[in-house]
Order: structure tokens, then C-alpha cells, then sequence
């Protein structure tokens, strides 16, 4: 019985047009090559996935740190204009840190709050 509806499922998505909410416009196929946009990252994480969406633009010449932490561990230096995706924070020390990822090291890290700008949402 199970092969039967299993058939008959197969079958009758192979018969009827999608329509609706789910439908496509588009008569073209779909690129599977696509690009990753700037404004959309996910990650994976030892925890779990993180979904980063929040576009910052850097203020003035900052560090990027593995921990939020003056003293973590140096990734690299971000200057005014580079932008950057992130939403989680952590205070340290009474000082907010925001988790990014930079497409310039192609890593995740921590930058000051006081060095970002929110440039815009997904």
C-alpha cells in the first residue's frame, strides 16, 4: 500500500502545474551557481546556525577580534566604509561588542558597537 501512494504522489506532482503562493513566474531555470549577497550570510557554528542580518558600515579605523575582548585574538583592521554583517551582542566590561562577519577576511569576529553604523536590514 505504501509503494502505491508513494507512486501515485510522484505522479500527480510530475501532472499538475504548481499555482499560487508557490508558482514561478518564470519560464527560466534556476541557477544553482548563484552568488551569496552581501546582505544575507549563514554560518555554521559548533552550536548550531547562526543567521547573520544586520548590515553595519564601519565609522572610523577599527580592530576585528575573535573574542569581544581588547585583548582576543587579532583577525585584521576594518576602515570607514567597509561593511560588515551581524546581530548578536555581548557586553563586556559595560562595553557592547556586536559578532560580525567580513567578507574582506572572509571570518566572523567581534568590533566595538561604538565603530558601527547600522547601514540596513534583509
Amino acid at each position: 500500500m505504501k509503494k502505491i501512494v508513494a507512486v501515485s504522489l510522484i505522479a500527480a506532482t510530475m501532472v499538475i502545474p504548481a499555482t499560487g503562493a508557490f508558482a514561478s513566474d518564470s519560464t527560466d531555470p534556476i541557477n544553482l551557481n548563484t552568488q551569496i549577497t552581501q546582505d544575507s550570510r549563514i554560518t555554521s557554528e559548533a552550536g548550531g546556525i547562526s543567521i547573520l542580518s544586520t548590515t553595519w558600515k564601519i565609522n572610523a579605523a577599527c580592530n576585528m577580534r575573535a573574542t569581544p575582548s581588547p585583548t582576543g585574538t587579532y583577525i585584521g583592521s576594518l576602515y570607514p566604509g567597509d561593511l560588515v554583517n551581524g546581530n548578536e551582542t555581548s557586553v563586556v566590561n559595560g562595553v557592547t561588542w556586536v559578532k560580525v562577519y567580513s567578507e574582506k577576511f572572509q571570518k566572523e569576529g567581534w568590533i566595538q558597537s561604538t565603530y558601527l553604523t547600522e547601514y540596513g536590514f534583509l
